[in-house]
């Protein structure tokens, strides 16, 4: 798989760049892209893709070749945050919004301004996986409970 750069060339036309490619040595039964949001945007990772061996599967990353790590919004423009921007009602209704939005900038991300997007860490991931597991269990013994107040009346 190759990917190219498209610039301007002096407003007659567009040239092409190849930045890169990616060839395995055995063949992709199939792949699926993940979201924009995913990129690590200081290694410019313009893509990160699933790629779907017959025994495994693998992440492929995309990056564009670049010195510097700093955020460079020139490929990085504003991306779907992954949430709606309005409810099925208000579709059904005839209503027509954009999407959400969020800045892929590292210093903006969560900020009003993203759509109100907050990347979390792995760390914080997990603490709110426990918490909603313990949150589960505490439900299902409710409902337990519930269940043989119901069978004793």
């Amino acid at each position: 798989m190759h990917y190219y750069e498209m610039v301007p060339k002096n407003n007659k036309g567009k040239m092409m760049h190849s930045l890169s490619y990616f060839g395995g040595k055995t063949g992709v039964k199939g792949m699926c892209f993940l979201p924009k949001r995913v990129c690590n945007v200081t290694d410019c990772e313009i893509a990160r893709s699933f790629h779907l061996y017959s025994d495994h599967i693998a992440p492929v990353s995309y990056s564009v070749p670049r010195k510097s790590k700093l955020f460079q919004i020139d490929i990085f423009p504003d991306t779907y945050a992954g949430q709606p921007s309005m409810s099925a009602a208000d579709w059904a209704s005839g209503e027509n919004k954009p999407p959400v939005k969020m800045s892929m900038d590292p210093k903006k991300k969560g900020d009003a301004a993203a759509g109100g997007i907050k990347i979390q860490s792995k760390a914080d991931l997990m603490k709110e996986n426990a918490e909603l597991k313990k949150r589960v269990a505490a439900l299902e013994a409710e409902v337990k409970a519930l269940k043989m107040d119901n069978g004793a009346a």
